[in-house]
């Protein structure tokens, strides 16, 4: 119920969202291609058949490709933050707005029979909760969404036998969390 009022209320700002996610995605990507180009850096330094003027120019082809994808994270980062503070903070403020205008249609004796800072803590509680909610959602989920597929598509391009372990990792880990995850449900 209240992740669908969330969905209501960031609907006027999907274009924002959108960009946050692409600028996600970007960092993710980013983030699991660099990794290769530095080993693939650590394999030409420890060949020693190479002669040095191919070594040097292969060595700054492999920095100036690693040097482009810090470059790209480090102004990813940047503006993932640009829409994500602006619509939280309109969300934020419209889920104040919202049920402040909805405590104000009430009469005066409902607040003289009510704890009315105790109504005043529920919602600033809901609104900032939206804030943790997308966070959340794009800082951890979404990253875990295209790490792994990511890294179980890398390394199987690797060595299948690590592929095939590493797999039945992620399947044995994700099941015990569902399982989990519904026995703490009851509670």
């Amino acid at each position: 119920m209240v992740v669908k009022y969330f969905l209501k209320k960031s609907k006027p700002y999907k274009w924002l969202i959108i960009l946050s996610l692409l600028w996600s995605i970007i960092i993710a990507w980013v983030s699991i291609i660099s990794p290769i180009y530095q080993t693939k850096l650590v394999d030409i330094v420890s060949m020693t058949w190479i002669e040095r003027p191919e070594l040097v120019t292969m060595l700054l082809k492999l920095l100036l490709i690693i040097l482009i994808l810090d470059l790209t994270n480090i102004w990813a980062w940047r503006l993932v933050w640009f829409p994500m503070i602006k619509y939280e903070n309109d969300v934020t403020k419209d889920i104040y707005e919202e049920c402040f205008q909805y405590l104000h249609r009430h009469s005066y004796r409902f607040f003289s029979n009510n704890l009315s800072w105790s109504l005043i803590r529920k919602i600033s509680k809901l609104a900032w909760s939206y804030e943790t909610v997308v966070d959340t959602f794009i800082f951890q989920i979404l990253n875990m969404i295209i790490f792994i597929p990511m890294t179980i598509i890398i390394v199987m391009n690797e060595n299948v036998k690590i592929w095939l372990l590493f797999l039945a990792f992620v399947i044995i880990y994700t099941t015990l969390q569902i399982i989990f995850f519904n026995i703490m449900k009851k509670y």
